[in-house]
């Protein structure tokens, strides 16, 4: 890997950056994660004779939940990954700049799902407009 680096003349902020921000990536998609599955705004009740509110989850169902969230965190590294190669050659040599960019990708994964989701939403929507406009001229053709 260190071969690699020299033969792209890589400086060692730029290191730090491809390596750091798929990590902090991975750090805000696992935050964003965990917020979709607790409610963070509200202290977790107890049930009758202390048994705490919820359902014990089935080996299934764990297995499914472990396939998301390791989706989740390998979608998050792929985003830190790109995220890095933007900015790879252009940071100022000092460390605020990447501490910047750093944090910047912890965002960067944390929003992630949602920018997808309203992406898919308003791509959806542009292709079923494109489809309804295809099928009426051919219909008007007729």
């Amino acid at each position: 890997m260190g071969e690699l680096f020299k033969e792209f003349n890589l400086t060692s902020l730029d290191r730090l950056l491809l390596i750091g921000s798929p990590i902090c990536s991975i750090i805000g998609s696992l935050v964003h994660a965990f917020t979709s599955e607790l409610n963070i705004n509200e202290f977790p009740k107890t049930k009758i004779k202390g048994k705490v509110k919820g359902t014990i989850r089935s080996p299934l169902e764990m297995v499914l939940v472990l396939k998301w969230l390791f989706y989740r965190l390998f979608v998050g590294g792929a985003i830190g990954f790109v995220f890095s190669l933007y900015f790879v050659g252009i940071t100022n040599n000092d460390v605020t700049s990447i501490a910047r960019l750093l944090a910047f990708s912890v965002l960067v994964g944390y929003s992630a799902p949602k920018l997808w989701s309203s992406q898919e939403k308003v791509l959806t929507k542009y292709i079923d407009n494109k489809l309804k406009e295809v099928l009426n001229s051919k219909g008007e053709k007729e």
